[in-house]
């Protein structure tokens, strides 16, 4: 398994250059189960120093684990982010 983190190579003078531009907007697609708010909130501070930004509007939770999220949130993260955190797990 590879992982991709996105986050520029802060130990090199054009990392931190990368680090301090803007990247884009982080959405997110909260599943409703118990913690991820937090979780998802932890993650999103954490790369708002690596140049990414959130804004509330590309916050959707779905109203429970089971329904999916509707055609025009998805259709709002595909036009207002460049990476979307999607919900899974306890």
């Amino acid at each position: 398994m590879r992982i991709c983190i996105p986050v520029p190579d802060v130990t090199s003078e054009a990392g931190r250059a990368a680090a301090r531009r803007r990247v884009g907007a982080l959405g997110v697609i909260d599943n409703s189960k118990p913690k991820f708010e937090a979780l998802a909130r932890a993650v999103l501070a954490e790369l708002e120093g690596s140049g990414f930004h959130h804004e509330d509007s590309l916050y959707v939770k779905k109203p429970s684990p089971t329904r999916p999220a509707l055609p025009e949130e998805i259709e709002r993260l595909a036009s207002g982010a460049v990476a979307v955190l999607v919900g899974s797990g306890d």
